[in-house]
């Protein structure tokens, strides 16, 4: 997680981070944790309140039907013929459909 956000934080947070990563070990990570953490949280309040835009809400819509569709043909030659591809290709389709799911919800609550 450290990589993944070092670059979101300003020059005053990078350093104190920096220092914690060159200082953490696998036993003594625990500085490490509780600044990335409170970083993470300060970051994380600049952006409340701040709405998707309308079009990524749509888009985000519109993915979440078509994985839908998807699913519910797959499931529909599943129950036709029970074969191992049918079988794969439904089990894709219902995480793909649940990935859509919750990027949508995640974008509308």
């Amino acid at each position: 997680m450290y990589k993944h956000f070092y670059n979101r934080f300003d020059d005053s947070t990078q350093k104190v981070l920096k220092n914690d990563y060159t200082n953490s070990s696998v036993e003594n990570f625990e500085p490490l944790a509780n600044d990335l953490a409170a970083a993470i949280v300060d970051w994380s309040n600049k952006y409340a309140g701040i709405a998707p835009a309308k079009s990524h809400v749509h888009a985000s819509k519109q993915s979440l039907n078509h994985a839908r569709s998807v699913y519910m043909n797959a499931k529909k030659k599943y129950s036709a013929h029970h074969s191992q591809s049918n079988k794969s290709k439904l089990d894709k389709a219902k995480y793909n459909l649940s990935v859509a799911n919750a990027k949508y919800k995640a974008l509308v609550h």
